[in-house]
């Protein structure tokens, strides 16, 4: 099978494992926003936000660098996972512990369930990021299948796990589920056992791949200056992506910072009160239904550039003179491949915002004529997914290009710009505050990073089949926008997405198909090593 086939088909294999497990971890959050009251939606939602960040720490950029790094030909693999796994060991274990301990001093945790919370999810936390480190061997053999099957497995655990405490042993009594706090830390505690069965089937399938044995300490001494290089070497690309967390989550946290907690007004009304006085938890419940959806709709970019990565790191860093030409098909069709996922989901999810949220969320986190809701930080958070995946790409092709620190200095100053966009916006109008600045913080992030990356290696854009994919978008979106009132009207907003994905995948795809999209060009680069 040509390269190209293979990294097709290993992006294939991970969206269809992950298209199963964000299905189970969607159903999950269906459950849990009818289950858990506002308040204690929004703390569990905050528990996993809060903890993304030192996750991004912990990451530090190892995965991908090892993963660059691997297929270079000269180097040891074996050897170079071992520097890998020692040092992101080392990194995770101390940025969780960090997690927790300032978890208990952050003034709007204090009294809630929020900071007992994160010493149970840190576990977990740390077995998914250990099997993230172990999935590097799978990736490189373009045999990510098997994390799939740990995943899936690991999910489908968690799922029944949440499916029994809320159905069985606390169920909802009168609108109020029973057992106080007891089933909020039993739900996070299966989260934990969900990920260490994740973490066990994955290095089962990576050991038959390369030897992977426990690290001796004479290893770790003898190879420290090379895990020093390592770390340095990963080192602007892991505050990259430390700094690309904090913006795409930082909204969701400001709001809790930054906003009362629903209690504090209990002497004027309760949380009727808050839907227009902007509480933090209340509106971070409502935020992190979409803000789920848009992290599933992620995976996607993100599993093709992984698998596209070692491929690109040897055809852009190749000498020959010959390979120019290469270079920039590569590039050019990389990008016209990313725009034709971008573009459709961009538009369904503007679209199909309110039926979309309102799958996965109870009615009282949709948006009223007093106060916004899921839907609305998701119309505006699908806008931003569009510009999202532009930058996945830049961001990736400027690593393998080995400059990351472009990536770097982009994201410094995204970071800050969204950190006064919300400070400002969210004060005001909650939320939607919090989805516009992310909004505008992609945009601009895409410019940076697409002009760093056509003044380091500049590619021809192929307008003409830009075109085509525009035009594909245009017809599609004009017969989401002209139908979705009477379709959802006649057979639900269940069926009418789904019915939306079919006829909407078949207009897309129909026209680039008619239009001659997939030319004599674009078929041998597919089928060439």
């Amino acid at each position: 099978m040509s390269t190209a086939k293979k990294i097709l088909t290993n992006t294939i294999v991970q969206i269809a494992g992950k298209l199963i497990t964000a299905v189970i971890a969607l159903a999950t959050v269906n459950i849990l926003s009818r289950y858990f009251s506002t308040s204690e939606f929004g703390d569990y939602g905050t528990i996993y936000e809060y903890l993304a960040l030192f996750g991004a720490i912990s990451d530090m950029g190892i995965y991908t660098l090892m993963l660059r790094e691997m297929s270079k030909t000269e180097v040891n693999t074996a050897k170079l996972y071992a520097r890998g796994s020692i040092l992101r060991i080392i990194i995770t274990a101390i940025s969780m512990l960090f997690a927790i301990g300032i978890a208990f001093f952050i003034p709007a945790y204090l009294f809630t369930n929020i900071p007992l919370g994160v010493v149970i999810a840190a576990i977990g936390t740390f077995f998914i990021l250990m099997s993230g480190t172990v999935s590097v061997v799978l990736q490189y053999a373009l045999k990510m299948q098997n994390y799939a099957y740990a995943l899936i497995t690991g999910k489908i655990f968690t799922f029944l796990g949440v499916v029994a405490i809320t159905q069985y042993f606390y169920p909802v009594v009168d609108n109020i589920h029973t057992g106080g706090n007891a089933p909020f830390f039993w739900i996070l505690f299966l989260g934990l056992l969900g990920s260490f069965i994740i973490m066990g089937i994955t290095y089962f399938f990576a050991e038959k791949e390369i030897l992977l044995k426990i690290t001796k300490t004479s290893f770790i001494l003898s190879e420290r200056n090379k895990l020093k290089k390592l770390f340095l070497d990963a080192l602007p690309f892991g505050i990259s992506m430390f700094l690309t967390t904090f913006y795409f989550r930082m909204g969701f946290l400001l709001l809790g910072w930054l906003l009362p907690r629903s209690e504090n007004n209990s002497d004027i009304g309760g949380e009727a009160i808050c839907n227009a006085e902007f509480c933090g938890d209340l509106e971070s419940a409502k935020y992190l239904v979409a803000l789920r959806m848009m992290e599933v709709l992620l995976y996607f970019p993100m599993f093709f550039m992984n698998s596209l990565l070692p491929h690109l790191t040897k055809t852009l860093n190749q000498k020959n003179s010959e390979t120019s030409e290469n270079k920039q098909k590569t590039l050019s069709y990389s990008f016209l491949f990313m725009i034709i996922m971008a573009l459709p989901i961009a538009i369904g999810g503007v679209l199909l915002a309110t039926p979309l949220s309102g799958i996965l969320a109870s009615e009282h986190l949709l948006e009223t004529n007093f106060s916004s809701g899921s839907d609305t930080a998701f119309f505006f958070l699908a806008f931003a997914l569009f510009f999202a995946y532009l930058n996945i790409f830049s961001s990736f092709v400027l690593i393998a290009l080995n400059n990351q620190k472009k990536v770097l200095y982009s994201n410094i100053i995204i970071v800050l710009i969204g950190l006064a966009l919300n400070i400002y916006l969210i004060p005001q109008i909650g939320l939607k505050g919090s989805a516009i600045s992310t909004l505008i913080t992609e945009i601009i992030l895409s410019f940076l990073l697409f002009y760093h990356l056509q003044k380091i290696h500049r590619f021809p854009l192929r307008y003409k089949y830009l075109f085509k994919i525009i035009l594909s978008g245009t017809v599609m979106a004009l017969f989401i926008f002209f139908l979705k009132d009477i379709i959802i009207f006649t057979i639900g907003k269940y069926l009418a997405i789904v019915f939306f994905m079919i006829t909407s995948g078949i207009i897309f795809g129909g026209i680039l198909y008619y239009t001659n999209f997939f030319s004599n060009n674009i078929r041998k680069f597919l089928k060439k090593d």
